[in-house]
């Protein structure tokens, strides 16, 4: 490419940047081996998206929790299901927070409780858990894993023993067709390393849920890579949080928005999810 070109050039992409600044986007290339860049990074975007989401359609929403533990710690969907009571699906493998689990949904008659992991195969898998007595925290109990080593480095920098536990194990399509769901709107995740292998057993021809919500800790680069992609491919526009992802699904949201949802801010971060160009 000449000089006067390559000047040329950089003079229009200046002027394309100052543009998408100021109408509140953000432009980015991207490589073939790199993930679609997050929508917003650094804000806390699950509970802006299932809150609009839930106003939107009125409360009819469907979820399904993927490691709930015990309903309370650190549980970002329990001010939803308080709050309006929406029906769900909620998996806790670990037979004595699963009672606790029960317990402190008491009285709830829109929940489906299920004491089993979402796993590749029906049957039985081997979970890893920190052994009781070993002066841990309770939240300790949230980092039962399939992988005995997301345990032993763990990022509290936890130490105990830890104890294999034989657990019953479904696959999501045997979830779905033993409770007849058809539809899910929330799907949240949180399995300490196994979540992006739950995100491939979605069949998105016949299940798309407008918000899955994943943990990427334990994701390595590549993997956190593919799993964008993945969900990108299908009409999600993907956010990070700390340590968690949350991946909208854009057709349901641009429905929403030209049904007067409103338009975007520039200092509005769900604005900037939901009307972020697709890449």
């Amino acid at each position: 490419m000449s000089q006067a070109r390559q000047i040329i050039m950089s003079f229009f992409k200046r002027i394309a940047r100052g543009v998408l600044r100021r109408l509140g986007y953000t432009a980015h290339r991207i490589r073939p081996e790199e993930p679609p860049p997050p929508a917003y990074v650094g804000v806390e975007v699950f509970p802006l998206a299932a809150s609009d989401l839930i106003h939107r359609r009125k409360g009819d929403v469907f979820f399904i929790q993927i490691g709930a533990h015990d309903g309370l710690t650190y549980d970002p969907m329990r001010p939803f299901v308080d709050e309006y009571h929406i029906p769900g699906i909620l998996l806790e493998p670990q037979p004595k927070i699963f009672n606790k689990l029960v317990e402190n949904y008491r009285g709830a008659t829109n929940l489906i409780f299920e004491n089993a992991a979402l796993a590749r195969e029906d049957g039985e898998i081997s979970l890893y858990t920190f052994a009781e007595g070993s002066g841990l925290p309770e939240h300790a109990t949230q980092l039962a894993s399939f992988r005995r080593d997301a345990l032993i480095n763990n990022g509290h920098a936890y130490q105990g023993e830890v104890v294999e536990t034989r657990v019953t194990a479904l696959t999501l399509s045997t979830l779905l067709k033993k409770h007849n769901v058809g539809r899910v709107d929330i799907l949240q995740i949180d399995t300490e390393g196994f979540d992006f292998e739950i995100i491939k057993m979605i069949d998105f021809s016949r299940i798309k849920p407008t918000i899955i919500s994943y943990e990427n800790a334990f994701l390595n680069v590549s993997e956190q890579q593919e799993c964008m992609h993945l969900l990108a491919s299908h009409g999600y526009r993907i956010a990070t949080f700390h340590i968690d992802t949350v991946a909208v699904l854009q057709t349901n949201y641009r429905e929403g928005l030209r049904a007067g949802l409103g338009s975007p801010r520039l200092n509005d971060p769900m604005g900037a999810l939901l009307n972020a160009p697709q890449t």
